[in-house]
């Protein structure tokens, strides 16, 4: 990822969509991403000190949206940001935007169409697109293929239903993801309440 200083990030932001270079992109989504991971920190911490609010639930669904109108901008004048492009760390800054546009099921498909030529090319990350999978069948009530997304339930985090859950590793496995196993840990961690 691009070190953004808050100047670098600010000018990114405040640039129109259609003079951005493809370097510039760069840094207008990893902004986004740093905005988008600073919301949901403060989020997870009010949970975790039962101060959660709905202004900042709000907030957070503002930024979503604002993201999710920007990018789909960037979309339409370059292309989905591919690997080869843009970078790895970009291509996956306009993923985790897309994974936050629960407000836009649709536009999640449509990404997930753009995304599967891409990740047979290499030019899209099969971990990210596994994630994306999950998301869009959990909005229509299906069970994940890939295990990725929990609810919160009580204050602690729950595995959503999936298919097939004996040969999920497998699955997992093929796209890029880690073990379940570790997986679940890492995510319990981030969840936990800072000291």
């Amino acid at each position: 990822m691009i070190y953004l200083t808050p100047m670098i990030a600010f000018w990114a932001m405040a640039q129109p969509i259609e003079i951005l270079s493809k370097h510039d992109v760069c840094f207008r989504l990893e902004a986004m991403e740093m905005a988008d991971q600073e919301v949901r920190q403060r989020w997870i911490e009010a949970i975790n000190r039962k101060t959660a609010d709905l202004a900042l639930v709000q907030e957070m669904h503002f930024v979503d949206r604002q993201d999710t109108d920007i990018l789909k901008e960037i979309v339409a004048r370059y292309g989905w940001p591919t690997i080869g492009e843009f970078g790895r760390d970009c291509s996956h800054s306009a993923w985790l935007l897309v994974q936050h546009a629960d407000h836009d099921v649709r536009w999640q498909e449509h990404v997930l169409k753009l995304m599967k030529p891409l990740v047979r090319r290499r030019q899209a990350r099969g971990d990210d697109y596994a994630m994306l999978i999950d998301r869009v069948r959990a909005a229509h009530g299906q069970k994940q293929l890939y295990g990725t997304g929990f609810d919160i339930k009580d204050g602690k985090l729950v595995l959503k239903p999936q298919e097939d859950p004996a040969h999920l590793d497998e699955r997992r496995r093929r796209v890029g993801l880690m073990p379940m196993k570790q997986y679940r840990r890492l995510a319990e961690e981030a969840f936990k309440p800072r000291k």
